[in-house]
Order: C-alpha cells, then sequence, then structure tokens
C-alpha cells in the first residue's frame, strides 16, 4: 500500500493558492486484505456465542469498519462519514432515555444525515414461535420513536448542531436523521417467506431493520476512528483498527482530536515502531492544518 520508508514532498499550483506538504512513510499499516478476513472470522465466533450487548458494544468499537449507516441512505453516496468519525454512545442533550449505541453523520451535497445505531444482543430474536415480533423488537422499536420524536421539536434539533460543534460544517444543509436496529439472525426469517414480508414493513420512515449476519467489514473505512464526545466541538479517540493510516485530506480532523496517540499505541496489532512514527506524522500534520487559511489538499498523495 505505501511505497516503504521514507519521505515525498508534493507540491501544487491551482486557483486557490499554493499547497505545500511533505509526506513521509514509515512502517505501514496492517492491509485490509489481512485484517479483514482474521475480524470477520473473530465476529462470527463472538455472536456464535450469545454474548451481551457489551461485549458486542465493544468489538464494534475496536472495529468501526464493520457499524453499518456511515453513507446515505440507499447506497454510497462516495462522501466519507464526517471527519471518518464513529461516535459511541453519543448524546442527545436533555433526554435522559437510554443513548444510542452508536452514531455516523453521513453526508452528500445538500443532505446530512446525523445516523443513530441501535445494537441488541445476537441472543435476542426478533420473530416469536407464532411469527410475530417479540417485545425485545417492540423495546428497541419504542426506544428509536422516542429519539426521532426528539428531533422533530427545532429546539432540540438546534441544540444538538451546537453541542457537537456542527453549525459550521453543515449550516447551509437540510438535516435528515436516520435511525438502524440490529436485531436478529438471518435464519429467522430466511426461508420464511410470511416473515419476511412481516419484517420488511416493522420499520418506519428513514429507519431501517438488519440482522447481525449483514455485519460486514468495509474497506473505505479502515482510517476510521471510534470517539466519544468532548466539549467545545472537542473529540476524543476511543479506538482504531489496525489498518488505520493518516491522509492529508484528514488533517483537519486531527484539530478536534484528543487523544489518538494514545489510543494507537495500545491498538493490537499497530507495532510499537508504527505507533511512534504515527505520533510523529500526526503532530505534523496538526501543524500543518493549524496554519492560518490552509489550503485544500486535492492531491497527489498516499495513505501514511
Amino acid at each position: 500500500m505505501n511505497a516503504g520508508h521514507g519521505e515525498q514532498k508534493i507540491t501544487r499550483d491551482d486557483q486557490l493558492g499554493r499547497i505545500d506538504y511533505k509526506q513521509e512513510f514509515g512502517p505501514p499499516p496492517m492491509s485490509f486484505d489481512e485484517y479483514a478476513p482474521s475480524a470477520s472470522a473473530a465476529y462470527a465466533r463472538l455472536i456464535s456465542n450469545d454474548p451481551s450487548e457489551a461485549v458486542v458494544q465493544e468489538f464494534l468499537e475496536q472495529n468501526p469498519s464493520f457499524v453499518p449507516g456511515a453513507w446515505t441512505p440507499g447506497g454510497n453516496s462516495g462522501h466519507p462519514p464526517w471527519n471518518q468519525f464513529l461516535v459511541t454512545q453519543p448524546v442527545l442533550p436533555g433526554l435522559s432515555t437510554r443513548r444510542p449505541d452508536f452514531m455516523w453523520i453521513a453526508q452528500h451535497s445538500d443532505t446530512w444525515f446525523p445516523t443513530f445505531i441501535e445494537i441488541e444482543s445476537p441472543t435476542k430474536r426478533l420473530f416469536r414461535a407464532d411469527g410475530q415480533p417479540t417485545s425485545d423488537f417492540t423495546q428497541a422499536r419504542t426506544q428509536i420513536s422516542e429519539w426521532k420524536a426528539w428531533f422533530e421539536a427545532p429546539a432540540n434539533a438546534m441544540k444538538f448542531i451546537l453541542d457537537y460543534g456542527l453549525s459550521s460544517q453543515f449550516v447551509n444543509r437540510r438535516m435528515q436523521p436516520t435511525f438502524i436496529l440490529v436485531l436478529g439472525r438471518r435464519a429467522e426469517f430466511a426461508d420464511h417467506g410470511a416473515r419476511t414480508r412481516v419484517r420488511a414493513v416493522l420499520m418506519g420512515e428513514n429507519e431501517e431493520l438488519i440482522s447481525f449476519d449483514r455485519l460486514l467489514p468495509a474497506p473505505q473505512l479502515e482510517d476510521v476512528v471510534t470517539v466519544v464526545s468532548g466539549r467545545d466541538g472537542k473529540w476524543r479517540a476511543r479506538s482504531v483498527a489496525p489498518t488505520f493510516g493518516l491522509v492529508p485530506p484528514g488533517a483537519d480532523r486531527l484539530l478536534v482530536l484528543e487523544g489518538l496517540e494514545e489510543t494507537i499505541r495500545r491498538t493490537e496489532g499497530i507495532t510499537g515502531e508504527r505507533a511512534e512514527f504515527l505520533s510523529k506524522r500526526i503532530a505534523y500534520w496538526r501543524t500543518w492544518a493549524a496554519r492560518p487559511n490552509a489550503p485544500r489538499v486535492y492531491g497527489p498523495w498516499k495513505r501514511e
């Protein structure tokens, strides 16, 4: 993936001014082709052993490319999720009910989608023996309805935008909250036509129901950072996958991200040598992005 150790100085002129940055290539990250089979096998073992919701939550925090909803509803728009951040346990200000398990902010040119993911335990079933939805589904669906209703109040939506420091990025775009429920296994309905038809109409508008069998690692998300929200628009890194790398267009996100170096150092699959290299490069890119009127990066560039 990388051309080995060394540096490459890249300059470019365009109508926005001179872009000048230096890339360096140290110990390479674990390739996605190496990571995906082992992570997928670990996930298959996990959901087959009746894990608790907390255990599933921890696995997905550490392997964020498995979490659905990073792209705009109905397909990949081509826009990556905002800042390549997966937010764990996001707070809906002033709401006292249970928090969503995860949040992406998906986006395209005119709309952004705060997408909330509720993960139930793989031990919970979607259907009862008589083919009717279980109480576990009903409770999870009710929770999503409460979050959805909360967003329908304009004051709540505005507080969410301000508390998360999102106003400057999305002020001129429409907001459409979206909700995903991960519940049940494919075996419950795969060979049952009636259950498949019922399942198709269980959720409402801007809602989606996904089985645990659909969660697969997405290569476009190899550089995602799982974060928790901080204060004043800052975020704190919780975990990264061993595939994590740095790219020049992602330099801006480092200005609002704390604790990334420590997170990298404790990540299984990232060697000490690579962690040290990434720490140095994070410092470089933060300085580069913090310059007054720093230009945007159009390329050419490679993952570090």
